[in-house]
């Protein structure tokens, strides 16, 4: 209750009220307007104990709020019986807040609702300047003219003021500022215009947005996350064609699948297949490589492109490596569930190739092309179960950081002269 004044009543009618459903409706407003998220609100009464509260830390009814920062902002020797509305930030905990206090006095009650100031700024700046701006121009004007100005000069403003709210709320296909307001030479066509032109921007800035949060939803399946940044930041144009690169290609095939596949249930060696490219995937993203593309049983990856890597041949053979310390734990899972022990033939190569977007302006794909790419598939078609077998080329490039040995010269299928072949022997 409001502290008795001086010209108040000599006596009162009390009677209990239970604030549960106070605290309900506060919940339900903090769901509603802000997701329920990272927003404080409270209801105190003038000796600063809590009425109501969401999301205040110990502010259960009858709780002292009164060391709450928020009320600094208060003036000096503020009465929540007088009319008082405060706006601005304070400092709370180390965390910078932006609040809001609105006194009740009849009640003698102050409501106050704070969130962090990321989260209250978390739109974007312009978006915000141009639409309170234009939303209060709008409103202040059309106060002014309510009272200087006959009815059917009011009602366009009145107009403009309802889809500076729309726009407000991104309800972009609702909008509708018609050439005659736009074409009116006074303020209410230049504000018409402005509107106009700030609802254009904001639904293409959004576009824009949703453009790229498919993109990079797209991208983020075969390419690592960093890789992705670039291209969203224009660092790697998405159009058809190539470039030469230096690469290194990774090919990891399952050994005998086909037979594996044709004696057992195919939804199980589906699931199976699923569990075993997500990990190899995982695998190729954490050493910086990018996924090419799946065949079949088989997945190809790629280092040094589309960003240029000079230790893409170590990254690849890394990724070799994690690739059969991955099996050696995954096969025992999988003989218990799927009665299937996986084993991977893996070859790598390194050397120049052409890298880009090939295909069609509607469908287009990003690989790498080149002999270098063929044989890295020839090294993997001749490995061995759970083997995996470099090229000289690779070996080079790599230097001593990798325990390889030498197996000797290699006939490999569509090449006229013979390969030097080495085997990765993993510790």
């Amino acid at each position: 209750a409001a502290p008795p004044s001086p010209a108040g009543p000599a006596g009162y009618v009390v009677a209990e009220v239970a604030l549960d459903a106070l605290g309900r409706d506060l919940a339900a407003i903090a769901a509603r307007r802000f997701g329920g998220r990272e927003v404080r609100l409270l209801i105190a009464g003038h000796d600063r104990r809590a009425i109501a509260a969401f999301g205040v830390p110990g502010a259960a009814p009858g709780a002292d709020v009164s060391a709450l920062p928020l009320w600094g902002k208060l003036p000096p020797g503020a009465v929540w019986t007088d009319k008082i509305s405060v706006l601005g930030p304070h400092d709370e905990g180390g965390q910078r807040m932006i609040g809001a206090i609105e006194t009740l006095p009849d009640l003698g009650w102050a409501v106050a609702i704070w969130r962090p100031e990321p989260v209250a700024f978390a739109a974007l700046d312009e978006m915000r300047r141009r639409g309170l701006a234009v939303a209060a121009g709008a409103l202040a004007l059309a106060l002014v003219l309510a009272v200087v100005t006959a009815r059917h000069v009011t009602r366009p403003v009145l107009h403009l003021v309802a889809q500076a709210r729309l726009i407000g709320a991104r309800r972009w296909r609702e909008i509708a500022l018609g050439d005659r307001l736009r074409g009116r030479r006074d303020e209410i066509g230049e504000l018409a215009a402005s509107l106009g032109r700030m609802a254009a921007d904001l639904e293409q800035g959004e576009a824009e947005i949703a453009r790229e949060a498919k993109l990079r939803g797209d991208l983020g399946r075969f390419m690592d996350k960093a890789v992705v940044d670039a291209i969203v930041r224009g660092e790697h144009p998405l159009a058809l064609g190539g470039k030469r690169a230096a690469v290194s290609v990774l090919f990891a095939d399952v050994v005998g699948f086909t037979p594996l596949a044709e004696s057992r249930d195919a939804e199980r060696m589906v699931a199976l297949l699923n569990e075993l490219f997500s990990m190899l995937t995982e695998i190729v993203f954490r050493h910086g490589g990018t996924v090419d593309k799946f065949i079949g049983d088989c997945v190809m990856a790629v280092w040094g492109a589309p960003l240029a890597q000079a230790d893409h041949a170590r990254r690849a053979l890394a990724a070799a490596e994690d690739m059969m310390r991955f099996l050696e734990t995954a096969n025992e899972e999988w003989r218990e569930r799927y009665d299937v022990e996986v084993r991977l033939g893996i070859g790598v190569n390194s050397g120049e190739a052409i890298v880009g977007n090939v295909g069609s302006d509607k469908r287009m794909e990003y690989t790498v092309i080149g002999d270098v790419v063929n044989v890295a598939s020839r090294l993997e078609a001749i490995a061995a179960p759970n083997q995996v077998l470099v090229s000289e080329a690779t070996r080079s490039l790599a230097g001593d950081a990798f325990p390889l040995r030498a197996l000797g010269e290699r006939n490999l299928t569509g090449r006229k002269t013979t390969t030097t072949v080495y085997a990765l022997d993993p510790d």
